[in-house]
């Protein structure tokens, strides 16, 4: 094999794991808008003036989970500072209680 098809035989190579790197980074960023964080319920607040939930100490509105706790037994996401998803209530024992959907705070049947 002679130096340039060596050559051009690297560039293919490169060339495709340069395509898988892109495609990766592409769908990571595509996914990037649904990242949250998962935060407990004393960290957050409610926003008597506007109804939003927030966390403590931000001034943006909370996007991302809150896991049940023993003191509050519901759980679910928030987007922008509103319910939005799936949310569980569940009795002291543990045990699923309800299980309901929402949409900008509003709850809709599914």
């Amino acid at each position: 094999m002679c130096q340039e098809e060596l050559q051009g035989l690297l560039r293919i190579i490169l060339m495709k794991h340069i395509k898988v790197l892109i495609l990766s980074l592409v769908i990571s960023l595509l996914s990037l808008p649904s990242w949250g964080e998962t935060v407990s319920w004393g960290e957050l607040v409610t926003n008597p003036e506007n109804g939003l939930v927030y966390k403590i100490f931000t001034s943006v509105p909370f996007t991302g989970s809150i896991t049940p706790t023993l003191d509050n037994l519901s759980g679910g996401s928030y987007k922008k500072g509103k319910k939005h998803g799936v949310w569980e209530t569940f009795y002291e024992n543990g045990l699923l209680r309800s299980k309901g959907n929402y949409k900008d705070r509003k709850k809709i049947n599914t």
